[in-house]
């Protein structure tokens, strides 16, 4: 499948002109092609339990903290599955992802503990 670029992607998301078949094609597309935000954007659109459960599964194994906040409703990471995805984050080296998991979850005191160990200051919104 030939991949939209950017304008055609966000036109097929949010104006709803393509049918949940296509946008299901086309999550599954970016999917094969490792391109792991644009597919999640097309699950989470048509509310794909499927392609949400493999962007799960890949965010956790990987670490990856922005691409799990990605991922909303019934799909949403547990608690568990946030730790899970923090251990890897740090054993990765991605410490800034270690600490926006354990925040995502409340675990204030870790994030503190962390923020310390690996010499992370706190930034103001």
């Amino acid at each position: 499948m030939k991949l939209p670029d950017p304008l055609e992607k966000r036109e097929w998301i949010y104006n709803q002109k393509e049918g949940q078949s296509k946008l299901k094609e086309l999550g599954f597309a970016y999917l094969e092609r490792k391109n792991y935000n644009d597919a999640c954007d097309c699950f989470d659109k048509i509310e794909d339990e499927e392609g949400l459960v493999k962007i799960k599964a890949i965010a956790i194994e990987d670490g990856d903290a922005f691409l799990a906040q990605k991922i909303q409703g019934d799909s949403a990471l547990s608690k568990e599955e946030w730790q899970k995805l923090a251990k890897n984050a740090q054993s990765k080296g991605k410490f800034h992802f270690t600490i926006a998991a354990y925040t995502a979850i409340g675990e204030e005191e870790k994030v503190e503990e962390l923020r310390e160990q690996f010499g992370i200051e706190k930034q103001e919104v």
